[in-house]
């Protein structure tokens, strides 16, 4: 996008042709598909973030734990310093980010990840060294140079979201056929 922003603007100023796919409504359409990518994938994460914390209440509460620690104060804004020092919830939002199987090519099998079926934000403790033993095997946002933009984006927010949940009591409802899909 910013090169394609940069290639329009080398252009004009040598009079020159405008480089293919550089209308306004080109540029509009990828503006929009980055706009909605972040907007379904951080929706499905926070959703997915609810369910899995009403699952291990132990890990909400640890968290819980910590935020005390951090946010004495559950008003104080959350600065990006905050944020460096939430270590068990970024463990959390690791672990979140690292489900059972994502896709195909991903299944989390144990040459990928210890225990990988278990809910674990442990395995990213930095005293287990998981962390870097399994760290070529997290690819929920691709890796190298194609890897996904918005991932900075999707971490800090997922972070976010769990520290204002800490002063919410939920559960989740239990009703016959709670987990069947409905049509």
């Amino acid at each position: 996008m910013i090169s394609t922003l940069k290639a329009i603007n080398e252009t004009q100023k040598n009079n020159q042709p405008k480089p293919l796919h550089s209308t306004n409504e080109e540029i509009a359409k990828i503006a929009l598909d980055f706009i909605f990518a972040a907007q379904d994938a951080s929706t499905s994460s926070l959703t997915f973030t609810i369910h899995e914390l009403c699952k291990h209440p132990n890990v909400f509460e640890k968290i819980r734990q910590e935020q005390k620690i951090v946010r004495p104060d559950s008003l104080t804004s959350i600065t990006p310093e905050l944020l460096t020092q939430m270590k068990y919830t970024w463990q959390v939002m690791k672990e979140l980010l690292r489900p059972p199987a994502t896709i195909a090519l991903h299944l989390a099998k144990k040459t990928c990840f210890s225990d990988p079926e278990k809910f674990d934000p442990e395995r990213f403790n930095s005293e287990r060294m998981e962390q870097i033993k399994f760290d070529k095997n997290f690819l929920t946002f691709g890796a190298g140079p194609h890897s996904c933009l918005g991932q900075r984006y999707a971490m800090n927010h997922i972070m976010l979201f769990i520290s204002l949940l800490i002063d919410m009591d939920f559960e989740r409802a239990n009703r016959p056929n709670k987990d069947k899909i409905m049509y």
